[in-house]
This record gives C-alpha cells, structure tokens and sequence, in this order.
C-alpha cells in the first residue's frame, strides 16, 4: 500500500505528537470524519450525500458525485455504477453513459465531454437505497478495509491519524 511521502511523514509526526489523546471513536467514526473532511475541501460544507455531483475542482479531474467523492477520472465513480446495475432495482439511469465511463476510467481522464446528464442520472439513482448501498460497497472496499489493514500493520490508534489515512486514502487512492 502506497501513501505519499508527505503524508507518511505528517502521519509520523501527528502520532508521536497525540500520542497521549484519547482515542474518539471506532475505525468507521474516523471514516466518516474523513468525509466530512474530503467534503468540505471539494464542495465546501460538511455533510456530503448521496445524490451530489459536480465538476471536480483542484487537482481532481472530472466529476466527482455521492458521498465520497466518487469520481469519473479515476474509475470509482464507474465501480458505482457497475455494483448498481447488479441491483434488482436499477432502472437504466446510466446506459447512455457507460461507454463514456469506461473510456474515461481507462484513459484516466478528467474530461466531461460525453457525460452531459450524468449529474440528472447520479441525481435520479440516488433515492433509490440500492444506490446508495452500491455507494458503501465501493467506498468500503477501495478505501476503508485497504487503509484498516494498514492500519493495524502500523499499529496506529489514534483517530486523528486514522482520519489522516483514510482522507489521503478517499483523495489520493490506495494502491498494494
């Protein structure tokens, strides 16, 4: 698992420093801050939900919708829709989009061009509770059960240093 150089040493030196504060919660307490965190930084409030899309803004590319911040440049975005259509009650919202999802995944694209409609789509979905929990399936496996492993291996339990790792986690990705 891969984190940035930065943040590996901001880790460090944030356990060594709070070594002493309690710790505030469980692993999924520290997720959930973490996205509030991630939530605040792109879209500049607290409380993201399930049903918001719009246009990347910073270093991110593409489109970034739903609680986590799913986006269409780096593919997690598509893995959301992938687990959905699984679903007894998807109901199409994306057909139209998924050639233009899959390009954009492979190419690592942050282009919109071709994704008009996928914000009215992602907004449709998200009232159905199948979308949703397609949301926290992806969300759990690409960023919360790599970053509790490394985690554990690091031994580390203090819930502001989890939430670091998780946020870099949800921004920067994780990779083995």
């Amino acid at each position: 698992m891969k984190f940035t150089t930065i943040s590996v040493g901001l880790i460090a030196t944030l356990s060594s420093a709070n070594a002493g504060l309690v710790n505030l919660g469980s692993d999924q307490c520290a997720f959930n801050i973490s996205n509030q965190l991630l939530n605040i930084v792109h879209l500049g409030k607290g409380q993201g939900n399930s049903a918001q899309c719009s246009n990347a803004t910073g270093s991110a590319g593409g489109i970034l919708a739903g609680f986590a911040g799913f986006s269409t440049q780096n593919g997690d975005a598509l893995q959301v829709v992938e687990q959905f259509q699984k679903t007894a009650k998807y109901s199409g919202e994306f057909d139209s989009l998924l050639s233009t999802l899959k390009q954009c995944a492979a190419d690592v694209s942050g282009a919109t061009q071709g994704l008009e409609g996928y914000c009215d789509a992602w907004t449709k979905a998200s009232v159905n509770p199948d979308f949703y929990a397609s949301q926290v399936q992806v969300a759990t496996a690409k960023y919360q059960v790599p970053t509790d492993k490394l985690i554990g291996e690091l031994g580390i339990v203090n819930s502001l240093t989890k939430s670091i790792l998780y946020d870099t986690a949800l921004l920067d990705g994780v990779t083995d």
